[in-house]
């Protein structure tokens, strides 16, 4: 369906407004005559002609961008793992792949590094892995449109603390949640490692925290109502998702949840696309998506359990998964 002519007339208002400002900003910065001596400064420089660049952006311009930049983390990336793969699992005697570091990458890429230390040692690649990461969750419904939330007893929770986003990224999934309950301000914490936190934008409302969860240093922020990890379990195998659910477990207290946001597989007739994603994860990861009866499995052996399964986007069976300690 066309947009309606205000409608466009807007957004042609908005591209037009974030243009000039980001013109301005650059004319400034070249105006300098310290500007181009510094790398800080020269760095800037380039981001903000980027951002101009976007800001220009019509619609069908960015698909383009992002479908090929998916398509180039194929070829660099998943491809050869995906060549490796048969040879693989054959050395293996095809037996089920439970580590990260022991998996078809190591082979396809002909090194000892796990996916993501090989992507930290790449900064092309691992380009192409965030814009396809930003690319395939555009546009795409939230865990916020099912999930029930009494704002009004939340507003006097005691510990302080509503929403902790576990590896949140630069955190747009906490600013989703300030969108949606602004009454929240300064009660969200993001949290990721150091390096990714730099690049994360300082929200007013939003505190950003540093923690690794693959470390034995326990969860930092105690008793807090929810503890949101969204395709985090995914990447890891089996026994490693149960130490960093041990971590926020011992950090939980009596009213506290955790909100699992992940693909929850169909049993049977799985849609194509779940499965080529749980081959990818076994793939390139050593890790897997999940049924219920695995998720069920995973969180009862931490001494949890499921109290609500809340799919949000079909077919793929995106789902926020509510889980509380076991009784």
């Amino acid at each position: 369906m066309p947009l309606p002519l205000h409608s466009l007339a807007e957004n042609a208002s908005q591209q037009k407004g974030a243009a000039e400002r980001y013109f301005s900003t650059f004319i400034n910065m070249v105006k300098s005559s310290d500007a181009m001596a510094a790398d800080v400064e020269h760095q800037a420089i380039i981001e903000t002609v980027r951002d101009l660049y976007y800001s220009l952006e019509r619609p069908g311009d960015t698909v383009h961008r992002l479908s090929f930049q998916t398509f180039q983390l194929s070829i660099d990336c998943v491809g050869p793992c995906a060549l490796a793969l048969p040879d693989f699992l054959a050395s293996t005697g095809y037996q089920n792949i439970e580590s990260g570091q022991k998996c078809a990458w190591q082979k396809g890429h002909n090194t000892m590094q796990n996916a993501f230390e090989w992507l930290e040692a790449h900064p092309k690649q691992l380009e192409e892995f965030n814009q396809w990461m930003t690319a395939q969750r555009t546009d795409s419904k939230s865990f916020l449109e099912v999930l029930p939330i009494d704002v009004k007893a939340l507003t006097s929770y005691s510990s302080g603390t509503v929403f902790v986003d576990i590896g949140g990224g630069v955190g747009h999934q906490c600013q989703a949640f300030l969108a949606a309950y602004p009454q929240f301000h300064d009660k969200i914490i993001l949290q990721d490692l150091p390096h990714v936190l730099e690049h994360a934008p300082n929200l007013e409302g939003v505190s950003k925290m540093p923690w690794d969860f693959s470390t034995g240093k326990g969860q930092p922020v105690q008793n807090a109502k929810f503890y949101y990890l969204r395709n985090i379990l995914h990447d890891f195998p089996h026994s490693y998702c149960r130490t960093i659910l041990d971590h926020v477990k011992r950090a939980m207290g009596p009213d506290s949840k955790i909100l699992i946001d992940e693909i929850v597989l169909a049993e049977k007739n799985v849609h194509w696309r779940a499965a080529q994603l749980d081959i990818l994860m076994m793939t390139t990861l050593g890790a897997a998506e999940r049924t219920r009866a695995q998720w069920d499995r995973l969180l009862g052996e931490v001494g949890m359990r499921i109290e609500l399964v809340l799919t949000y986007a079909e077919p793929m069976g995106d789902s926020v998964i509510v889980a509380v300690p076991g009784e």
